[in-house]
């Protein structure tokens, strides 16, 4: 059964929503990081850990989030199947930051420099699928 508008329209502004915290936390998450780091000194271990264990709920609620947004992209692709190529990538992508996500999980009080980078990636990804996929979920019908 089709998806109707409104319940796609809901679907892209929660998705707008969602960016948006997951943006202040990991942008919270870097300002911090860069103050620590801005003695050019190593960071202290209790203060690497706490980064660490912050870093790893971003991550945490990150992934949840990608996990929620495969799981609806089927009904998207059913009712939008232009979309094909956006959602494909979108998997795709999903898919990278799990990994490293992963990798972050396994010791994140050392790789902090991973975690950065990561962030960059994931305001790309972000901002790919708000230009993507958010615009047709809002469309109007």
């Amino acid at each position: 059964m089709p998806q109707d508008g409104g319940a796609r329209r809901r679907a892209g502004e929660f998705l707008l929503r969602v960016h948006a915290d997951l943006r202040r936390d990991l942008s919270a998450l870097r300002v911090d990081l860069a103050a620590a780091r801005a003695g050019g000194r190593p960071l202290p271990h209790g203060l690497a850990v706490e980064l660490g264990r912050r870093c790893l709920t971003a991550c945490t609620a990150l992934r949840g989030h990608h996990v929620n947004e495969d799981g609806g992209f089927d009904t998207f692709l059913r009712d939008l199947p232009d979309l094909a190529p956006v959602l494909d990538r979108l998997r795709a992508e999903h898919r990278q930051v799990a990994a490293a996500l992963a990798r972050i999980a396994e010791a994140p009080a050392d790789r902090l420099d991973e975690f950065e980078t990561l962030v960059g990636e994931i305001e790309d990804h972000f901002a790919y699928e708000e230009s993507t996929l958010v615009p047709a979920l809002l469309a109007e019908l």
